[in-house]
């Protein structure tokens, strides 16, 4: 994944100047019992520094604890998440183990913009295994530790954000999730930080304030694009950064093993053209069409095959669109599939065959958002960006669930419950919940490895937390996968509760979320899809 290197100028290594309670707006809440605050249903536009706030599993399975999200704050060089940590009566005290809490700081914070389309990674010492800069749980005189009843104000640093953000989605460590409409202010003057207090047994109702080590030296950061994969029966399309590629399937455009155009590929190439010309710059060329096949037949037959089609595309395309774009036709055979040609154990795929035989029209889209760090720009999936959410409070009724059973035990296993989904900028949030039930799993993966991607799935999604729970939208049959952080083959997992993160408490409820692309506006329901156990049907799409 793209990172950069940077060393931040001495009088930049400062942060907000804090006392007290007075380092969090609104202070402290009276008392060490986390309770919801009053701006927990903040609107879009809403800068004024409020709290969001949400509750869930931490590090082990008996933490319940709750973030209260305050904001973020930008600055030339970076930007600072404010955040209050607070645990529930019957947590006790205890040190930090795994579960977001690498190196003792809180590493399992990170940011994502759902207008612009991008992802952001807290700032690390030196490279990608470092500590992240900020408030750190560790010293050299005190263990790790949270003590029940008692605030911890954090200061989390990322880098800096696009002027023109307004508002971001903070994906938390644990089971909280990720928390919707966090104002993003214009910070000013960076000032001295907060000194760290030494371990002196907090009593509930106080803040204890851990040490903060701000950005300076050599600074590892990541900002990526986010990546979208949408197939329908006839088309896929992927988007990321600035560009955009329609795949379409050419046992729609061709009859078997010919190059020249059916009948029925006139509506398919049609709707490609007009939406080519609707996104694609071109003073960016060229608009690239390349043929794909799938594994059947000789190499040299194949790669021949997919250059004819490819041709056939091109004249097509640049007859409708003109001479304003530049066109490259180019043909690569049956390299680089999508799916698995063949089954584990060598059978047969004609669903992943199927997906292979492709010609894909790619190029670079219009109206680039600004440049962040190190990699491309960025720019949601065209035609279905809306306003970035609101902070989302409260999952809703249960619409319906499905049950995988571990292995041959049908009394023990994992209860999906689907939740109504809602639009957050460019992109969909799916909300589920988990239960284990019969005693004995530790995890989903124990009860369903099909919830991950299996043979005949696209390449790309393969291994993508909860990566095999899709939306499909039931009049299009279009199918929704799980966003992606960086390139699609070797980028991050998708942007899901992750599932090797989750120790399932047994008979209590888990919360999973899932980013997908948006739908069209006018989808109002969406059927999920739990590869290999069931669907729920018409789930609505606030």
């Amino acid at each position: 994944m793209p990172f950069a290197r940077y060393t931040v100028p001495a009088a930049l290594a400062v942060v907000l100047a804090a006392s007290g309670c007075g380092l969090l707006p609104g202070g402290d809440d009276g008392g060490g019992t986390p309770k919801p605050s009053s701006a927990a249903s903040a609107k879009p536009g809403d800068l004024t520094g409020g709290r969001h706030y949400r509750t869930g599993w931490y590090d082990v399975e008996n933490n319940r604890i709750a973030w209260d999200v305050h904001r973020v704050e930008r600055y030339p060089a970076y930007s600072v998440l404010y955040v209050d940590l607070y645990t529930f009566p019957g947590s006790g005290t205890y040190t930090f183990g795994s579960g977001g809490t690498d190196n003792a700081d809180f590493s399992g914070f990170s940011l994502l913009d759902p207008v612009g389309g991008r992802y952001y990674s807290a700032l690390r010492e030196d490279d990608d295994n470092g500590k992240v800069f900020g408030s750190r749980a560790g010293s050299d005189t005190n263990d790790p530790f949270i003590t029940e009843g008692v605030r911890h104000p954090l200061m989390l640093y990322f880098p800096a954000l696009p002027a023109g953000t307004r508002q971001i989605d903070v994906l938390t460590p644990g089971t909280t999730g990720e928390m919707t409409g966090i104002p993003v202010l214009d910070g000013g003057k960076p000032r001295p930080v907060v000194p760290g207090q030494t371990r002196t047994d907090p009593k509930p109702g106080q803040a204890f304030f851990y040490p903060v080590t701000p950005p300076r030296g050599r600074i590892w950061s990541q900002s990526v694009d986010l990546h979208d994969y949408v197939e329908g029966p006839s088309r896929s399309t992927t988007s990321g950064g600035d560009e955009q590629k329609i795949g379409l399937r050419t046992d729609v455009l061709f009859a078997f093993d010919k190059a020249n155009l059916s009948a029925k590929a006139t509506a398919v190439l049609d709707a490609a053209v007009e939406e080519t010309r609707k996104n694609a710059d071109p003073s960016r060329p060229p608009v690239t069409i390349t043929g794909f096949t799938d594994s059947k037949g000789s190499d040299a037959y194949n790669q021949k095959l997919s250059e004819r089609r490819a041709a056939a595309v091109q004249k097509y395309v640049s007859a409708k669109l003109g001479s304003a774009y530049r066109y490259r036709a180019t043909g690569k055979g049956e390299a680089d599939p999508i799916a698995a040609n063949t089954k584990k154990g060598g059978g047969d795929n004609p669903a992943g065959r199927a997906r292979n035989r492709r010609v894909e029209i790619s190029y670079k889209i219009k109206h680039r958002t600004p440049k962040v760090t190190t990699t491309s720009s960025a720019a949601p999936a065209p035609g279905t960006a809306s306003a970035a959410a609101a902070f989302h409070n409260g999952d809703g009724p249960v619409i319906g669930t499905v049950t995988a059973h571990s292995g041959n035990l049908t009394g023990e296993g994992v209860r999906l419950s689907v939740h109504p989904f809602y639009r957050d900028g460019a992109y969909m949030v799916g909300v589920y919940t988990l239960r284990s039930f019969g005693g004995g799993l530790s995890d989903v993966g124990a009860a369903s490895s099909a919830w991950w991607m299996s043979d005949g799935t696209i390449k790309a999604m393969r291994g993508a937390d909860f990566g095999g729970i899709t939306a499909v939208d039931p009049a299009t049959k279009d199918r929704y996968y799980e966003v992606r952080a960086g390139d699609f083959v070797d980028g991050t997992a998708g942007f899901a509760e992750g599932a090797y993160q989750i120790s399932l408490p047994e008979e209590k409820d888990t919360r999973i979320y899932v980013y997908y692309p948006a739908p069209p506006a006018s989808t109002a329901k969406v059927d999920v899809d739990v590869a290999g156990d069931g669907t729920v049907r018409n789930v609505p799409v606030r």
